[in-house]
């Protein structure tokens, strides 16, 4: 609740402070996404760092600060060859074997792109 007792929705990505209360009413987590035939794609769960060793696409818009935030957390670089701006082009991008990428779950549900799609082993995922 604000000063004036009235209660706001926000949407913010994760560590939050404590203050104003928070509830999570769902969680999103960032799931791993990689070409149907890579072969880290058998992996249960991907760790950060396997991510670190494939060029990597990180949006330039939404998820960037979430998805910096689990290479910086586990003090890994992240190989971007360069900045996409769509879901649909990173997913289409990993599609075509050139990269891998992480994406909220949410975006990824009923996607029409083969693509396999994988668990982070992360603290923050």
């Amino acid at each position: 609740m604000d000063c004036a007792g009235a209660r706001g929705l926000r949407f913010p990505a994760l560590p939050v402070k404590p203050e104003p209360e928070t509830v999570f009413p769902m969680r999103d987590p960032l799931m791993a996404i990689l070409p149907e035939d890579h072969p880290l794609q058998d992996l249960e769960a991907l760790p950060d760092e396997a991510l670190c060793k494939e060029p990597f696409l990180l949006p330039e818009k939404g998820s960037r600060a979430e998805i910096s935030g689990i290479f910086e957390h586990s003090c890994l670089t992240s190989h971007v060859p360069f900045p996409t701006w769509g879901n649909d082009a990173i997913l289409s991008i990993v599609e075509s074997g050139l990269s891998v990428s992480v994406l909220p779950q949410l975006i990824l549900r009923r996607i029409p792109y083969r693509a396999a799609i994988r668990p982070l082993f992360s603290r923050l995922s």
